[in-house]
């Protein structure tokens, strides 16, 4: 895209997050991919822990550089998905083409790659320590229901604010 974020309501979505991220003690950024989101929260917070979750290895390994680019050594970015607790995203090592995929979900099925956790968000609470708010981004490819099935605990816990993309493809109830 040159440069620019596309579509529009991407960057209003990163400038929402950065700004509500000025506010709280933990950033959670779920389906991180290269760590936009998770940067700019740090940036915006120097005090804030930040951790990214993504399923792609490409991605992560962009993350890190990243994060190494931008000297945010503080920011965490975890090869891990979140969802349906102690299941396996087996992922791809390279995908190919010059574009790196940006819409692979834990529901897409492949037969070579490595095995990726994936851990519920209630699982998550270890990361909270009781005090201050909770930011979360969620950008997981219409697998929302899974995170926020097994994340009820940590949702009535924390009272996280959250942006969260919904795409029409999602499962509604199973």
């Amino acid at each position: 895209t040159r440069g620019v974020r596309a579509p529009a309501e991407d960057a209003v979505a990163l400038e929402l997050f950065a700004t509500l991220s000025r506010g709280a003690s933990l950033v959670l950024d779920i389906g991180s991919n290269t760590g936009l989101f998770a940067m700019a929260a740090a940036r915006s917070n120097p005090g804030a822990r930040v951790v990214g979750f993504d399923i792609l290895p490409e991605a992560v390994e962009l993350f890190f550089a990243n994060i190494i680019r931008n000297d945010l050594c503080r920011v965490v970015p975890l090869l891990r998905g979140v969802g349906v607790p102690d299941s396996v995203f087996r992922a791809p090592v390279r995908v190919g083409g010059s574009a790196l995929p940006s819409s692979l979900s834990t529901n897409i099925h492949f037969e070579a790659g490595v095995d990726v956790s994936i851990e519920s968000l209630n699982s998550l609470l270890r990361l909270w320590d009781g005090q201050g708010k909770v930011l979360i981004k969620i950008d997981v490819e219409a697998t929302e229901h899974d995170i926020f099935e097994h994340g009820l605990q940590f949702l009535d816990a924390c009272k996280p604010v959250m942006i969260c993309e919904l795409l029409m493809r999602a499962q509604v109830g199973r």
